[in-house]
């Protein structure tokens, strides 16, 4: 009697724990499929910055167009490390500054900044 309960616990240990192991991995491949579909549309933000930025003209021998450009550089390396690290708040929060500072950039060029 008791090598029946034995074996019945063994074999029910043993099922459980196949069941389990093999969920795991089936839901790890769905998520990783899910998770690979967003990260290339939230890394395609942060390539259009930066063709953005590859199209505008900056003057780096002007003092403060250099300084323009440096600033949005940073921030878009600072959007690259969040969006690996998937801090994604902060990822869009240096993208929003690079992007001010680049419409900032443009009106300055076209002349059409109102002044107050």
């Amino acid at each position: 009697m008791q090598l029946i309960k034995s074996a019945t616990v063994v074999a029910l240990v043993t099922v459980i724990l196949l069941a389990t192991s093999h969920s795991d991995s089936l839901l790890g491949f769905i998520s990783t499929a899910q998770a690979s579909s967003v990260e290339n549309s939230r890394t395609d933000v942060i390539m259009k910055m930066e063709r953005l930025v590859e199209e505008t003209d900056f003057n780096l021998a002007d003092r403060d167009q250099f300084l323009r450009k440096q600033r949005i550089e940073h921030y878009l390396e600072q959007a690259r490390r969040f969006d690996a690290h998937e801090w994604y708040f902060n990822r869009d929060d240096a993208l929003a500054r690079a992007s001010n500072i680049l419409s900032h950039h443009e009106r300055m060029q076209s002349s059409t900044y109102a002044s107050l």
